[in-house]
């Protein structure tokens, strides 16, 4: 439970609840929102599928599906929403292949494949050019899921490759917190294609020069029966780090870097945009007082912008803020002194709604 409140509340009273612990956590008051949705235990294995045919002759096969959806001590939730996302998939590989079958028909199997293998060729060569660009090297990083098991990842550059290596991540769990292979894969392909400083389809290419080492019977890549699927739980405390990397302007070196724990919650569909702006990082910095001020849901930090050395640490609200002179002002108008993050008292009638910034003057904000 929270420190100081504990609000229980289920459908769109969520969202309000969300909210009005946005505002007390501004008055240094701790309170934690629980949605009645999520007290079934989502970490247990709900619905376990062994080789299902989804398609057969051309025909989607939503009664069985339907059935096996709700099938199992924890069967799915909103199975018509989860029909619904299924069709879309469907529809969208259906899609593509008539799509790729036209394209074949005109210029033939021959010139689609070669062209195939170019936007691969070209893919690679973006990848090996961005990897070349690092600093060889190995970086290494772990973290924890909910229940304390190990991910842990070593990255080693070596002139235009890579190898990204899993060994370390805890064994698969019992539950459906696994992800399989190819879901680790994708991310890694993902989160390497965001280095390329110019426009590349999405493709293998992209890890050719990639070896990506997961240890088999792993979380991470695990081995029937283990259960896998997507767990979000929105109950509780919970925690994400922030992490800042500080550049100098002149040499493009990193100055400093920090790393900020914040308190996490998972998008709701009824806790609306409250929710999902937790998961978005926020900054202010006061060159008059070299201190850069860094925030997630309900919780800022001020860090010395020339050291990155922690400055305060305390509740305030999730929204961005402005640097007013000696305070900082978050969206929903509480005022704190900027030096010691302290709440000064007082609160602009400032009106919020949607989900514009705002800025300030020495005697206006907009």
């Amino acid at each position: 439970p929270g420190t100081d409140v504990t609000l229980i509340a289920w459908s769109n009273m969520v969202g309000r609840s969300l909210s009005a612990a946005e505002t007390l956590a501004a008055e240094g008051i701790e309170v934690e929102v629980i949605d009645l949705r999520t007290l079934v235990p989502l970490d247990e294995e709900a619905v376990l599928i062994h080789n299902f045919a989804l398609v057969s002759e051309g025909r989607l096969r939503e009664e069985e599906l339907a059935e096996l959806l709700g099938s199992g001590r924890w069967p799915a939730r909103n199975i018509p929403e989860r029909l619904s996302d299924v069709r879309a998939a469907v529809a969208a590989n259906a899609a593509g292949a008539e799509l790729l079958g036209e394209l074949v028909g005109r210029y033939g199997l021959d010139v689609v494949t070669a062209y195939m293998g170019h936007v691969k060729a070209n893919a690679e060569r973006a990848m090996r050019a961005v990897l070349a660009d690092l600093p060889d090297g190995d970086h290494t990083y772990a973290d924890t899921l909910d229940d304390g098991s190990r991910i842990a990842v070593r990255v080693r550059i070596d002139g235009d490759r890579a190898v990204v290596d899993f060994t370390g991540t805890d064994a698969q769990l019992p539950g459906n917190l696994n992800a399989p292979r190819a879901v680790t894969v994708a991310a890694v392909l993902y989160v390497f294609r965001t280095l390329i400083p110019r426009p590349v389809p999405l493709n293998a290419g992209c890890l050719a020069a990639i070896e990506i080492i997961v240890p088999a019977g792993s979380l991470l890549d695990p081995v029937s029966p283990a259960a896998v699927g997507k767990s979000q739980r929105r109950g509780g405390k919970e925690t994400m780090p922030s992490t800042i990397l500080a550049l100098d302007t002149r040499s493009g070196k990193t100055a400093w870097t920090a790393t900020t724990v914040n308190p996490h919650r998972f998008y709701d569909a009824m806790g609306q945009w409250g929710a999902i702006r937790s998961r978005d990082d926020w900054l202010a910095y006061s060159e008059q007082h070299g201190i850069l001020i860094t925030g997630k849901q309900g919780q800022g930090h001020a860090l010395d912008a020339t050291t990155g050395k922690p400055v305060w640490s305390q509740p305030i609200s999730s929204q961005p803020c402005v640097i007013r002179t000696d305070t900082y002002i978050p969206q929903d108008g509480h005022i704190f002194d900027i030096r010691s993050g302290k709440l000064q008292g007082g609160r602009l009638p400032i009106i919020r709604g949607g989900c514009n910034y705002f800025v300030a003057g020495p005697h206006i904000l907009l």
